[in-house]
């Protein structure tokens, strides 16, 4: 038996949801357009288990709302991921950044 897919015209709308949420982050640096296409992926891999579990082959508003909570949830992860990798900033006793230590 082959793998659930989505319809097109479903993946089309998962895909557009995903993107609205990414875009933002994407333009501004904090994830790259690699660690994007990983969310989109995951997102829409998890939503046709969902749906293949529960025997729906059409998309309807509680899987729209399913696939922002999923963005979210890989996407909060994803940044925070990045924020561990990235050094702290030096700061200064009142809290702003020292950039004496800069090259």
């Amino acid at each position: 038996m082959a793998p659930f897919e989505l319809s097109d015209r479903d993946h089309e709308t998962v895909q557009r949801i995903i993107a609205k949420m990414l875009d933002p982050h994407i333009h501004s640096g904090r994830l790259s357009k690699r660690d994007g296409n990983e969310v989109m992926h995951s997102v829409v891999a998890r939503t046709e288990q969902a749906m293949e579990r529960d025997g729906r082959q059409k998309l309807d508003r509680q899987d729209e709302d399913d696939v922002e909570r999923r963005t979210r949830d890989k996407l909060d992860r994803m940044l925070a991921s990045h924020r561990e990798d990235r050094p702290a900033e030096p700061r200064r006793d009142d809290g702003r950044r020292d950039d004496r230590h800069r090259d």
